[in-house]
């Protein structure tokens, strides 16, 4: 996957306390979620006589984290509890439909916010210190998971232009401006200048960490260019169009920028456009 970057010139954590008498008052359990069942991390499936049974042989056992209940067959005064090391976040891809379960697991972070981690992220619990992490779908990273670039954002159906969040390598997010419209959309914009409202002639500590306003004119800065650019193959446009509304282009398909030791090096390579190769003395 190529990121795109085009250069435009104009809760509260309950604590868990396992007991040799267990004790309901000393864990949280959340609430049920009926038709589901986790398929993983089997202790140990017993009989017992009422949820509260089982609720109490989970608490009892160390290791377990939920537990699946249902009625036996046959005996509506008997059922069944399957106590789990695991939970539904932990091993989402095997929690099930299955309508004779219900499930429920201790209470944690995520299943007060179980959308800490966005959309396109799972919330992890860790149950021995009330932390969590995200596990991010592909694509995306950080926590919230957000998406590594603006193409990435593009191929899940964000086709609007306008200022996103992104996180190319799991560090701090960046905010920028996607542009969503130009040539089959997807790009990240690292400059903007059309109206002279945002002074250019800047020292270097401005060009290292950006300037200006993303819904007018600015440079996104080296520090974020760099991460951009490190994080995956990424092609350069460069789009410009003069005051008689004459327009023209320049595409590099090798685009990198190093570090602040390296002095910003750039690397550049593969033009294609209309503009002319005016990059030819930075190579």
């Amino acid at each position: 996957m190529h990121l795109c970057i085009i250069f435009i010139l104009c809760a509260v954590v309950y604590g868990i306390s396992r007991n040799s008498e267990p004790d309901l008052k000393a864990i949280n359990f959340s609430d049920k979620i009926t038709g589901q069942k986790l398929n993983e991390g089997l202790i140990r499936e017993i009989e017992v006589d009422s949820e509260t049974s089982c609720q109490f042989e989970c608490v009892a056992e160390e290791r377990c984290q939920s537990y699946n209940f249902r009625t036996i067959k046959g005996d509506s005064k008997q059922f069944k509890c399957q106590l789990s090391d695991s939970d539904r976040f932990i091993g989402f891809a095997n929690f099930t439909e299955d309508k004779d379960f219900i499930y429920r697991g201790m209470m944690s972070v995520c299943e007060k916010d179980r959308f800490q981690c966005g959309k396109k992220g799972i919330c992890i619990p860790n149950y021995e210190d009330g932390s969590t992490r995200c596990k991010c779908a592909d694509g995306y990273s950080g926590e919230p998971c957000k998406g590594k670039s603006c193409s990435q954002l593009f191929e899940d159906g964000f086709n609007t232009s306008g200022v996103y969040a992104i996180n190319p390598d799991g560090g701090k997010p960046i905010q920028v401006l996607c542009e969503m419209a130009t040539e089959a959309g997807g790009w990240t914009v690292f400059q903007r200048r059309w109206d002279g409202s945002v002074d250019f002639y800047l020292g270097w500590e401005s060009y290292k960490n950006g300037f200006g306003n993303l819904n007018g004119e600015f440079w996104l800065g080296n520090d974020n260019l760099r991460r951009l650019t490190a994080a995956d193959e990424v092609m350069l446009r460069v789009d410009l169009e003069d005051f008689d509304g004459n327009v023209a282009y320049a595409e590099y398909t090798t685009f990198k920028v190093a570090g602040e030791a390296d002095k910003y090096r750039l690397i550049i390579g593969g033009y294609n456009g209309t503009a002319g190769d005016s990059m030819t003395r930075h190579k």
